[in-house]
C-alpha cells in the first residue's frame, strides 16, 4: 500500500469512528454493546495495519533493512546533450563542389535542434575570410562579407564562440563590431589585448534542460604570425599567452560548478590530443584552425575531439550523456557531411545567392579568399 493509500485509509477511519460514536446515542443498548464490539475489532485491525507498515518503513521488503535515507531517494535523472561545433569556415556562403553553403547548414541545424531536447551550437574560429590585396576596395569588400557571414551565423543560432587567426586579422575594433553583432558570447581563457588585458570572458557556463555546460576556448599563440603586409598591424592589437596555464586555471574555476566542460580550441590537432592529458577534467573539444576531416571524431583518453573539415564541408556533433552526480558517464563524437543530401532552407539560400551576386558584379577582380595559408 503507498503512502497516499495509507494516508486516505487512516482518514476514512477517523472519519468513520467519529460518526460511529455518534449514532449509538440514539440506538437500543444491544445494538450499541454490538457496535463497540465490531469497533473494538475495527480497532484492532487498523493497529495491525499501521503497525505492520511501520514495520515495513523500517525494515524494507522481506525484513531487509532499509538503506541509508539519503541513498533510498531517487538517482538524479540522467540527460543527453548534443553539441553541434563549426570551425574554419571561412565565409563559405554557398555551394561550391564539397563545400556546402550555409543555407544546408541552416537546415541540418533545425533538424538536429529538433531531433534532440538539448542542443548547444558552438564555433571554434575561423569563420571570416582570409584577405589578399590591400586599399579601399579590398577592405570594404572584406567588410561587407565578414558582416554576411556574423548575420548568417546568428540566424543559424550559434551561442558560443572564439576567434581564430582569421578574427584576430580584424583587428581590435574589428572583433568588438562582429562581437557586438554575432549574437552568441565570446571566450576566450588565452586572448589579451596590446596591454594585456582580457578581452573577453574566460567561460561562460549555460543550463540547457538541466545540463549545467561550461564553455572555455584557447588560440595558439603561434598564429599571431602575419599572413601579410595588410594584417600586421592588426595583428599587434592583441596577445595571447600560454594555453595550458590559461586553461587549467579556468578549468579550476568551473569544476563543481558545471556538469560538462566544452574546450573550443583554435590549436593544431596534435596540440588539442596534448592537452587532454594536461588538462583531464574537460569532457569535450570542438577543434579549430583547419582542423582535418574525422568522420568518426577521434577520442584521447576517452576524451572525445570533433574535427569536422574546412569550408563547411561538415558539421562535429558530440552526443554526452550525463548524470548530474557522476559528470560525463557516456560520449561520442563524428562529424557530418553537409552534402547535397540536405535541401537548402530556401529563404536563406535565395538571400546569399544574390549577395553572391552583388557581389560579383561590383568587384569582378575579387580580392578576398577563404583561405590564405
Amino acid at each position: 500500500m503507498n503512502d497516499n493509500g495509507f494516508r486516505n485509509l487512516l482518514g476514512e477511519t477517523v472519519a468513520n469512528t467519529v460518526n460511529g460514536f455518534r449514532n449509538p446515542l440514539d440506538e437500543p443498548v444491544g445494538n450499541t454493546v454490538n457496535w463497540f464490539r465490531d469497533q473494538l475489532d475495527f480497532g484492532r485491525q487498523a493497529v495491525r495495519i499501521c503497525f505492520a507498515t511501520l514495520l515495513i518503513s523500517l525494515l524494507g521488503p522481506m525484513g531487509v533493512a532499509a538503506a541509508d535515507p539519503v541513498s533510498t531517494q531517487p538517482k538524479t535523472p540522467t540527460g543527453r546533450l548534443l553539441i553541434i561545433g563549426s570551425s574554419s569556415i571561412y565565409a563559405q556562403l554557398i555551394p561550391d563542389g564539397r563545400r556546402a553553403g550555409l543555407a544546408r547548414r541552416a537546415t541540418l541545424y533545425d533538424s538536429l535542434r529538433g531531433a534532440h531536447e538539448n542542443t548547444l551550437i558552438v564555433d571554434a574560429g575561423d569563420f571570416t575570410p582570409h584577405i589578399r590585396g590591400s586599399g579601399a576596395d579590398a577592405r570594404d569588400e572584406r567588410w561587407r562579407r565578414v558582416m554576411q557571414m556574423v548575420r548568417t551565423m546568428k540566424q543559424l543560432g550559434y551561442q558560443a564562440w572564439t576567434p581564430g587567426d582569421t578574427e584576430l586579422c580584424l583587428g581590435r575594433e574589428g572583433l568588438d563590431r562582429i562581437a557586438k553583432e554575432i549574437g552568441g558570447v565570446c571566450v576566450s581563457a588565452n586572448l589579451r589585448d596590446s596591454v594585456g588585458t582580457a578581452i573577453f570572458p574566460a567561460s561562460l557556463i549555460l543550463t540547457i534542460g538541466g545540463i549545467s555546460v561550461g564553455i572555455t576556448a584557447v588560440t595558439d599563440p603561434r598564429f599571431l604570425t602575419p599572413a601579410g603586409p595588410s594584417n600586421s598591424a592588426d595583428l599587434d592589437d592583441f596577445r595571447l599567452l600560454d594555453p595550458d596555464s590559461t586553461l587549467s586555471a579556468v578549468v579550476e574555476e568551473l569544476t563543481g560548478k558545471v556538469d560538462v566542460i566544452v574546450c573550443l580550441a583554435h590549436l593544431q590537432a596534435r596540440d588539442i590530443g596534448r592537452l587532454v592529458t594536461a588538462v583531464p577534467v574537460i569532457s569535450a573539444f570542438v577543434g579549430g584552425h583547419r582542423p582535418g576531416f574525422m568522420p568518426n571524431g577521434e577520442m584521447v583518453g576517452g576524451v572525445p575531439i570533433v574535427r569536422a573539415g574546412d569550408h563547411g564541408y561538415a558539421a562535429g556533433l558530440l552526443e554526452l550523456e550525463v548524470d548530474r552526480e557522476l559528470g560525463v558517464v557516456d560520449c561520442r563524437g563524428k562529424s557530418l557531411p553537409v552534402n547535397d543530401t540536405i535541401g537548402e532552407m530556401p529563404s536563406l539560400a535565395d538571400s546569399l545567392r544574390a549577395f553572391e551576386e552583388r557581389e560579383a558584379a561590383r568587384y569582378p577582380n575579387r580580392r578576398v579568399v577563404r583561405y590564405s595559408h
